[in-house]
C-alpha cells in the first residue's frame, strides 16, 4: 500500500473527502469498460482530485492511466507526456510498479518509432526495476519473456 497524507491533515469536508476517495477507487476499474472519452473525462477528474489532496501516488497513476487511453488510441505524443509526467512523479518517491510501467510504454514507444537510444534507455530502467518489483502484472512478465528469450540477456 502507498504511503498516503492522512484525509484528516487537509481542510476538506467529509463528503468531498468520501467523493474523492470513490473516484480514486473507481477510476481503475473504468478503464475497460467506459468508452475512452469517457474513461479519459472519470481520470482527469480523479487526477484533479488525487493532485487537490496530496495522494502522490495517485497522481502518478492516473497520469499513467490517462499515457495508457491515449496509446491504446494510437495519440502517441499524448500518451508519451503522460508517461513522462507519471515517472517524473514515481522516481521521486520509488514507486516502483509505476515506473517500470511507465518506462515499458516508454520503451515500446522508442521501438515503434525506431528510436534505438531511447529503446536502449528504458531497457536499461526496466532490467533495473524488473526485479524490484513484487507483484506481478502483464507488463513485467512479458518483459522478463523478452530477456529470457534471450534478445536482451544482461
Amino acid at each position: 500500500m502507498p504511503p498516503e497524507p492522512s484525509v484528516a491533515l487537509f481542510p476538506v469536508s467529509s463528503r468531498l473527502a468520501s467523493c474523492a476517495a470513490k473516484l480514486l477507487i473507481v477510476a481503475p476499474f473504468r478503464l475497460d469498460v467506459s468508452p475512452t472519452e469517457q474513461a479519459l473525462e472519470l481520470y482527469n477528474k480523479s487526477l484533479e482530485m488525487a493532485r487537490n489532496l496530496g495522494y502522490q501516488y495517485y497522481v502518478a497513476k492516473r497520469l499513467h492511466e490517462i499515457g495508457l487511453l491515449h496509446y491504446g488510441r494510437h495519440r502517441i505524443d499524448q500518451a508519451s507526456k503522460h508517461f513522462y509526467e507519471s515517472n517524473e512523479l514515481s522516481r521521486r518517491a520509488d514507486y516502483y510498479d509505476n515506473i517500470f510501467l511507465n518506462c515499458f510504454y516508454l520503451w515500446k514507444i522508442a521501438q515503434e518509432r525506431g528510436d534505438r537510444s531511447g529503446a536502449a534507455l528504458n531497457e536499461k530502467s526496466l532490467r533495473f526495476y524488473a526485479y524490484k518489483i513484487e507483484a506481478s502484472f502483464q507488463e513485467l512478465e512479458e518483459f522478463k519473456g523478452f530477456l529470457e528469450k534471450g534478445k536482451g540477456k544482461p
